[in-house]
């Protein structure tokens, strides 16, 4: 990838340190991730996500907080659910589960919704389509605990997990081994590989670009994301430089880091 190569680094590193001020500290992704985050200490996998290095990381402590949310609200249905039917055998414990699922996140995989990404395809169809052997064992572990069948929701998902109702990431370019996704809040793009981590990541509008321009942004990302994914460093920044997405003086900065190599 693209990454590995000195010039690529560089205006990495660079456009990052030099980033022109964004709203990001007041936009709803970050205040939710400091306002529900200690949820995150409830599996001790997750407690690195308390820290988070980038914004990236907050996309994925994000998802990871809705599963839980998602979890807690959907067992918390069942349980009452339990207790209706040892009062009354014929009550509809899909149609109670249903009003809980109400406009929770998911992903969509051959059919089947995944609220919970931190658990496998087959625990999730079960909240999905079979929740009456949540009730029986030896489902029933599910209930209030993830720790049995807790997976790596990135690896597990992939990148539709991130163009899924789980975040708010725009979807740009499918390339080779990944996708390209733009962060509207954090004006940055994502390059993340199938692993669901993070390979690259462009910063937009450096602090000395004049009157930026954030109009049709994901159809001006596209030449950009085109290029890494084709390893073409030239047509890289010619992309960035064409489409003002960063100040030529930062591209002639990533010029002299490269000769001093």
């Amino acid at each position: 990838m693209l990454g590995s190569g000195g010039l690529a680094m560089s205006l990495y590193s660079i456009l990052k340190a030099h980033q022109g001020k964004t709203h990001y500290l007041d936009c709803e992704e970050f205040r939710y991730f400091s306002s529900n985050s200690q949820a995150l200490v409830s599996i001790p996998s997750f407690e690195h996500f308390l820290k988070p290095e980038d914004t990236f990381d907050i996309v994925r402590a994000n998802i990871l907080i809705r599963g839980l949310f998602a979890k807690k609200k959907m067992d918390e249905a069942l349980k009452e659910a339990a207790s209706f039917i040892k009062k009354n055998p014929g009550f509809d414990l899909s149609k109670h589960l249903d009003e809980a699922k109400k406009g929770l996140p998911y992903l969509l995989v051959s059919g089947v919704k995944i609220y919970v990404p931190f658990l496998p395809k087959s625990a999730n169809r079960l909240y999905d389509q079979s929740p009456e052997k949540l009730l029986q064992r030896p489902y029933d572990t599910l209930i209030g605990s993830a720790e049995g069948l807790l997976s790596d929701a990135f690896e597990t998902y992939s990148t539709p997990l991130f163009e899924s109702l789980f975040t708010r990431l725009c979807p740009v370019y499918h390339g080779s081994g990944g996708q390209a996704f733009y962060d509207v809040d954090a004006e940055r793009l994502y390059f993340v590989n199938s692993q669901g981590r993070l390979d690259a990541m462009v910063c937009y509008f450096d602090k000395y670009l004049i009157r930026p321009s954030r109009t049709r942004i994901i159809e001006r990302s596209i030449p950009v994301a085109r290029a890494y994914y084709d390893f073409d460093r030239g047509a890289l920044i010619r992309a960035l430089s064409e489409n003002r997405l960063v100040s030529g003086k930062i591209l002639h900065k990533v010029q002299k880091e490269r000769l001093k190599r």
